[in-house]
């Protein structure tokens, strides 16, 4: 191979890495955006010290919900209704653990991978939503009561 063929496709190969890492960027814009956004919401009722996760639900609206510290070191959850902005607060003690639901969502379904975890309101109860790949590879999403650990729906073969 030539030198220029190899000069060529480096060049080739270095333009495709810059237009995909900046197309990945483009597609993390809005997460970033939602959880800033959050971010000011809560901030206008405690002082944040630190975000632990931030989670992004759709159920029949959609729910915008951060993990944090606040400045007494006090572990919080909110949930936030992305249509109105009404926030609603709970301790960690409050609700299980994301930890907590995943087992859950184990011990009841057969579970080959788990895909994502997110805290929301589903009919104002907060929930857990567990995604999972089941062994046939199909999909399904769990939902379990954040509350006292119990399940609520499931959504199967998807």
């Amino acid at each position: 191979m030539s030198s220029r063929t190899v000069r060529n496709l480096t060049v080739f190969f270095l333009l495709l890495l810059i237009v995909l890492l900046l197309i990945f960027s483009r597609s993390q814009q809005s997460i970033r955006q939602a959880e800033a956004e959050a971010l000011a919401i809560i901030e206008a009722d405690y002082q944040v010290d630190n975000v632990n996760n931030f989670y992004w639900l759709i159920t029949n609206d959609t729910y915008f919900s951060l993990d944090f510290t606040n400045a007494s070191g006090k572990e919080m959850y909110a949930i936030i209704a992305q249509a109105g902005g009404e926030v609603t607060y709970y301790d960690h003690a409050e609700l299980i653990t994301e930890a907590d639901a995943l087992s859950l969502a184990k011990n009841y379904n057969d579970v080959e991978d788990f895909l994502n975890v997110r805290l929301g309101l589903l009919e104002e109860l907060p929930v857990w939503e567990v995604t999972f790949r089941a062994p046939d590879q199909s999909m399904a999403y769990y939902y379990i009561n954040a509350k006292n650990g119990e399940w609520v729906q499931t959504i199967g073969n998807l």
